[in-house]
């Protein structure tokens, strides 16, 4: 047996849940990046303006939302997973009523070529990692 498949089988039914809610969202993202333009889809993914309360305690809330996206991520076959996966957490925090902010920034690759970067935040905890970027040029909020 695989170790992903057998990490899966070792989670608990709600991280299993939000593992497939977290696969769903970006699935869905992903097709409609490929067929509606990205200024209209930004729109379609808004943070609450204000906190209404999870159904579990916040941190732990953000480190589930973290956890299943980034499992989920792993079965990504796309270019641009940081954007995906920014999108898809964003609307499941949300949905929690959660406010999040979008951030857009510029990255090297390994070859010295500069790269887009996308990833979230909810206060100082990153729910999408920001990794190694050199310059950012958009917040969302």
């Amino acid at each position: 047996m695989s170790s992903h498949f057998r990490n899966f089988l070792n989670l608990t039914c709600a991280e299993k849940q939000l593992f497939f809610e977290a696969l769903w969202w970006q699935y869905y993202t992903r097709l409609l990046l490929v067929f509606i333009p990205f200024r209209r889809i930004i729109k379609l993914y808004p943070s609450p303006k204000l906190y209404a309360p999870c159904s579990m305690p916040h941190a732990l809330c953000l480190d589930r939302i973290k956890a299943a996206t980034a499992q989920a991520n792993l079965l990504a076959f796309w270019k641009n997973r940081c954007l995906v996966q920014s999108l898809a957490a964003r609307r499941m925090l949300s949905r929690r009523g959660i406010p999040s902010t979008l951030h857009f920034g510029m990255v090297q690759n390994p070859e010295g070529q500069p790269t887009a970067h996308a990833w979230l935040t909810v206060a100082d905890f990153e729910v999408v990692n920001k990794g190694e970027v050199q310059v950012e040029l958009h917040t969302a909020r």
